[in-house]
């Protein structure tokens, strides 16, 4: 099996636990994207292969970790060298130190950049500049550097920013984009606009710290969309799900 299609079962196996600090089942972060993916044929919306191609980076920067250091994800644990390789998690031919994680980043930077050229092309189109799949690309792309250490994290997010501009703002986003229940990841209820405003926020909240420059998404004035209609689906205890910490905070 290619590193491609490798890269695509760790997503599938291991996304919860790569993004969230408490990852919950059912799987929302399934919910969220593999509607979005399977819902195009590869290669015939440029934003939703945007997305196809960021989140299988993100699977490929976490491999590379993984094997980097022997280690592999069972379940919600780890296992060190020692412990036999489970096919349903890595490739036994992906394990094996520093030569083969290279190959893993070196897939991850090319998935990263197939990633940036679609939503480049998205961005020519208003309709496909509005979608969930260009939001939610953007992040992933972001997660990627962030995952490896990039230096081009703050530019995601204002492209980000600027998508979620061009949709009217938060609010007006989640007026259109309502939880319902997901046909994957245990069928639970969720919104992709609102999982994708939440992370971006937090992590422009964040990254504030080393960039200087104030939060816009959660300014006082501006955050009323952060608390409303998060009670009655998944997002009720997202935050927490996602980064382990208080919406409140």
């Amino acid at each position: 099996m290619s590193d491609l299609s490798w890269s695509i079962k760790h997503y599938c196996h291991s996304s919860a636990n790569i993004i969230m600090a408490l990852p919950p089942t059912p799987n929302p972060i399934l919910a969220v994207t593999l509607p979005i993916v399977l819902d195009k044929p590869p290669g015939t919306h440029a934003p939703t292969e945007a997305l196809r191609l960021a989140l299988l980076g993100v699977g490929a920067v976490h491999m590379a970790y993984l094997t980097s250091r022997r280690r592999v994800c069972v379940g919600v644990g780890a296992v060190g060298p020692s412990d036999v390789v489970s096919p349903m998690n890595l490739n036994p031919d992906v394990v094996g130190g520093e030569s083969d994680a290279a190959r893993m980043m070196g897939l991850s930077s090319m998935l990263r950049l197939g990633a940036t050229k679609c939503l480049a092309v998205a961005c020519r189109n208003p309709e496909e500049t509005r979608s969930d799949a260009a939001l939610g690309a953007t992040m992933a792309v972001t997660l990627i550097d962030i995952f490896s250490g990039g230096h081009q994290w703050m530019r995601n997010i204002n492209l980000a920013k600027t998508l979620i501009a061009l949709r009217g703002g938060p609010s007006s986003i989640l007026n259109t984009s309502l939880p319902k229940q997901a046909r994957f990841g245990g069928g639970v209820t969720v919104s992709p606009a609102r999982f994708w405003l939440e992370m971006l926020a937090v992590y422009e909240t964040f990254g504030s710290l080393t960039s200087g420059e104030e939060p816009t998404l959660l300014a006082p004035g501006n955050n009323d969309w952060w608390f409303d209609d998060a009670q009655h689906s998944y997002h009720a205890n997202s935050i927490e799900k996602v980064f382990g910490m208080a919406r409140s905070m």
